[in-house]
């Protein structure tokens, strides 16, 4: 008989491994993430929404107002967005109706009120918990 017949069956140990632990881990992280990103992108859709429904309001006007200045800081500290930035805003400038510089304007604008939004949606779920 060998060696490993010898051997009792029940001294090995049969179940998760380290690894399984740490894959179960790294799952569990990433569906709370998920679950975080799917409830942010909810809820900025919804300030999005009401913020442009009620931008007359001077309550709503100053909450923008506050928004923006934050998100155009946050875009002009990042020198590639604000050279981008800049550089569709002169082109739109001058053509007026040039649709590739209005998606870039949208789209760092978007990046960045959404990057202020998310840091205020943060701050508010700490407060609450």
């Amino acid at each position: 008989m060998t060696a490993a017949i010898l051997v009792k069956p029940d001294s090995y140990a049969i179940g998760p491994s380290l690894y399984d632990f740490t894959w179960n881990e790294f799952e569990k992280r990433e569906r709370e993430r998920e679950a975080r990103d799917a409830a942010f992108e909810e809820h900025f859709n919804v300030w999005r929404r009401f913020s442009f429904i009620d931008r007359e309001r001077p309550n709503a006007k100053a909450e923008i107002a506050e928004v923006m200045s934050a998100a155009l800081s946050g875009l002009y500290g990042d020198d590639k967005d604000s050279a981008a930035f800049d550089q569709a805003l002169f082109v739109l400038y001058c053509s007026n109706d040039n649709q590739d510089a209005k998606n870039v304007l949208h789209e760092l604008l978007e990046k960045h009120v959404r990057a202020v939004v998310r840091k205020e949606w943060n701050r508010e779920r700490q407060i609450a918990a």
